[in-house]
């Protein structure tokens, strides 16, 4: 590829030169190494997916399947408002950017909310974060749910907890790719025991709350996975439900 070559608008497809291209990336040993590495560079986690099937992206009748779009990543920036109904229920979600530029334009807007869904990447313990390469995305995770879970506009939501990519991190932690007690020295269970290293950092969340009667709810998720998203969204739909009849009672 060229600076000379032509933008490409959205509708378009990609010209086939690139698909050379990106092939010849690909089979670079130095390009797979830097994916490898990619918690240090703060890459994408799904670099292989799409190169590895690069040929049926460049396609001419190609179409993103719904894993393709779950694997793609758009940044978040503002507040975003969603409306939807489930069951007799409407509720709306607001999605906020989690980066650092992005929390000044939402902190302080948050007035009544009933529930807090706190997205962490599990397997991002040892990723360097976008905006600064010397900082952690899991550390930077931990200190924002501690500002979140304490602030006064949150003091009587309802903190759920989804610890994200678990996939990921299975896969990270079986093959000892990347020992937790390296990043968190604290860290005391077997470098390769998945179900202590799920414990180990949900306990780290939970004990950031300083109310000692504040609940927070845990689900391990893969945001690709989508049965197992169902379940899990079916459960924090159970408890918010719970949660307002209890409140009607009170």
């Amino acid at each position: 590829m060229s600076n000379s070559a032509p933008d490409i608008g959205t509708e378009e497809p990609m010209p086939e030169e690139f698909l050379t291209a990106f092939n010849c990336l690909w089979a670079d040993k130095g390009v797979q190494l830097t994916i490898l590495k990619g918690n240090q560079y703060a890459l994408h986690d799904n670099l292989n997916y799409f190169f590895q099937d690069i040929d049926r992206l460049f396609q001419k009748d190609f179409l993103p399947t719904d894993q393709d779009i779950l694997r793609t990543r758009l940044r978040t920036t503002g507040i975003s408002e969603t409306i939807f109904e489930l069951g007799n229920l409407t509720y709306k979600m607001v999605d906020v950017g989690g980066q650092r530029s992005e929390r000044k334009k939402w902190i302080h807007v948050f007035d009544n909310v009933q529930v807090v869904l706190f997205l962490v990447a599990i397997s991002g313990y040892d990723h360097v974060l976008v905006e600064d390469r010397n900082g952690n995305q899991m550390h930077e995770a931990l200190m924002l749910f501690e500002s979140i879970s304490n602030s006064k506009y949150f003091e009587k939501s309802a903190l759920i907890l989804f610890l994200n990519k678990i996939d990921l991190f299975r896969e990270k932690i079986a093959g000892g790719m990347s020992p937790i007690c390296k990043v968190f020295p604290d860290y005391t269970g077997a470098p390769t025991d998945i179900e202590a290293g799920m414990e180990f950092f949900a306990h780290k969340f939970r004990n950031l709350v300083r109310q000692p009667k504040k609940e927070v709810y845990v689900h391990y998720t893969n945001a690709t996975d989508t049965n197992l998203l169902k379940i899990t969204m079916a459960s924090v739909q159970d408890m918010i439900v719970q949660r307002n009849l209890n409140a009607l009672i009170l």
